[in-house]
């Protein structure tokens, strides 16, 4: 039973992966080929824009992680507060930076108008607070690792705080801060929805939004489309591959225990959530009890229920079973999504199984697809400690006495992943219902998911609409962060 068992979660997970990662792939790889030298070279320019605010916006972003997670100290609690952003869809912090910054938002309510609406300069600061709190948090967890008698000893010998982080912290944080600003790296390299609507497309373009306007705008591209992928995993591809081999993708997170929250923790805590209290307005909260928001929303709000509900369903089996191959490669080849946008994997599937599935009528199918494979390798880093406490001996034991596989490993073993998997779960369904990429670029007259109508009333100036809707998807993140955190600790 247990060989046949392993023998069918390998084979299901490479279909998964082949169907969802190596054929989208290869068939952007195919169209890629057809596109003109020249219109390829052309492209260089916005692959250098992307690449040059990406690592503008790493670099702010891990230097305030750095900042954050060293100054809470190390008796003090990073609490949940700060893995809010990152259970918060990327489309609903879009619509709370346009809350602030625009010509009639809280900044300039309050006498200043910076005007960085549609400019790089609220991209940057987008992708810095969206980033900076899981930096910082990682920064943290590291720096609660490092023996407290290390410290105490360079500050016996005459060390300063300087001397301390060179010569005892940073060794020591010197990894978690790298791999944090690749990664944060290569996901503004990759990021959409951010740049759509605070960068307004045009003014400021990128590789992602090129690709989606030569998909979805004017006369259909694929070609020039397919180049843009190709930009985009050049750019990506070195960063990724050494993230890839060093810690096998996206590092999981959980929140930093032991001690109370202190004065400098709920400082960063303002800083990194405080900005998202501005989507609770009483024009918002008076739309969400109106029949006609409900009327506009409901349709929506269902689809993207059950496309978050599927993405859950499918991701979940994938990374369990991962959990179970005996396939070291097959696991690495899971990792490759980390480092590959929803996009670039959307327009492969676009091309690869657009005969049977029309994009532009909408497509529930594949939305969910690649919003599985895209969530993947993080429900996989969160469940993958599981794979080392497995309780063997007991389940032997009950086998011994008579016990079918499956009745033993319910009553033995699923007490241990109920929690984590509930929590792994809760985030990927939070994550699916607000997902922008592949919603986006399969919407249609057939399905338009809620992250979709969000955008669009951000893009049509309908504010007080996109208000009511981002605070509905952020009470769907915070719902999600209070499951995921029980699991947590269960």
């Amino acid at each position: 039973m247990g060989r046949a068992l392993r023998a069918a979660s390998t084979a299901g997970l490479a279909g998964f992966l082949i169907a969802g990662v190596l054929v989208p792939l290869g068939a952007v790889l195919r169209e890629g080929a057809s596109l003109d030298s020249a219109e390829f070279w052309a492209l260089r320019g916005l692959a250098l824009r992307t690449a040059g605010q990406a690592g503008l916006s790493a670099a702010i972003a891990t230097l305030i992680g750095l900042v954050a997670g060293l100054s809470i100290g190390r008796r003090a609690r990073a609490g949940n507060l700060w893995l809010f952003p990152y259970s918060v869809p990327t489309v609903v912090a879009a619509s709370v930076l346009v809350t602030w910054l625009g010509r009639t938002g809280w900044l300039a309510r309050l006498g200043w108008s910076p005007d960085w609406l549609y400019s790089m300069g609220a991209v940057v600061l987008a992708h810095v607070l969206f980033n900076a709190p899981w930096i910082a948090l990682r920064v943290a967890q590291v720096r609660r690792e490092i023996p407290v008698e290390q410290e105490e000893a360079a500050r016996t010998l005459g060390a300063g705080p300087l001397a301390i982080l060179r010569h005892v912290l940073w060794p020591a944080l010197r990894g978690a801060v790298l791999n944090g600003a690749l990664q944060t790296y290569c996901l503004c390299a990759m990021s959409f929805v951010l740049v759509l609507l605070l960068g307004g497309g045009p003014p400021v373009d990128t590789l992602e939004t090129a690709l989606f306007a030569r998909v979805r705008y004017g006369d259909l591209d694929l070609p020039g489309a397919a180049g843009c992928a190709l930009w985009e995993l050049i750019i990506t591809s070195v960063p990724a591959a050494w993230l890839f081999a060093r810690q096998g993708g996206i590092q999981r997170l959980r929140a930093v225990g032991g001690g109370r929250m202190n004065a400098r923790a709920w400082a960063w805590s303002a800083v990194f959530v405080g900005p998202y209290v501005a989507a609770i307005t009483p024009g918002a909260l008076g739309a969400l009890a109106t029949a006609e928001f409900w009327t506009e929303a409901r349709g929506p709000l269902l689809g993207s229920l059950a496309l978050a509900a599927g993405t859950v369903t499918l991701t979940l089996l994938a990374a369990s079973a991962a959990l179970l191959t005996p396939w070291r490669a097959l696991r690495a080849l899971g990792a490759l999504p980390s480092g590959v946008s929803a996009l670039v994997l959307g327009l492969g599937a676009w091309l690869a199984y657009g005969r049977w599935l029309d994009p532009f009528e909408g497509s529930f199918v594949l939305a969910g697809g690649i919003q599985a494979v895209i969530f993947f390798p993080f429900a996989y880093r969160w469940l993958r400690p599981l794979m080392d406490g497995e309780q063997r001996a007991a389940l032997e034991a009950a086998r011994t006495l008579g016990a079918s596989p499956w009745r033993a490993w319910w009553r033995i073993e699923w007490p241990r992943y109920r929690g984590p998997v509930f929590g792994a779960g809760a985030i990927v369904f939070a994550g699916a219902v607000g997902e922008a990429s592949a919603a986006q670029l399969f919407a249609g007259g057939r399905f338009t998911p809620i992250a979709v109508l969000l955008s669009r009333a951000v893009a049509q100036y309908r504010f007080e609409q996109a208000q009511a809707v981002a605070l509905l998807l952020l009470m769907v993140s915070a719902l999600a962060l209070g499951v995921a955190s029980r699991g947590e600790g269960s």
